[in-house]
C-alpha cells in the first residue's frame, strides 16, 4: 500500500516540477526580453546589419 502511494505521489509531483521549471524559464526570458527592448529603444538608429556570409547560410 505504501509503495503504491509513493508511486502515485511521484507520478503527480514529477509533471508539476517540470511545469514549475518551464514557468521559471519563461518568466526569465520574458523579463530579459523586456530589458533588451528597453535598451534597444533607448538608442534608436543603432541597427547593425549582419554579414551576408556565415555558418547560418549553409
Amino acid at each position: 500500500m505504501r509503495r503504491r502511494l509513493r508511486e502515485a505521489t511521484t507520478r503527480e509531483t514529477e509533471p508539476q516540477g517540470k511545469l514549475d521549471a518551464l514557468a521559471t524559464v519563461t518568466a526569465h526570458l520574458y523579463y530579459e526580453n523586456l530589458g533588451l527592448q528597453k535598451k534597444a529603444s533607448a538608442a534608436p538608429g543603432r541597427v547593425t546589419a549582419l554579414p551576408t556570409s556565415g555558418p547560418w547560410k549553409e
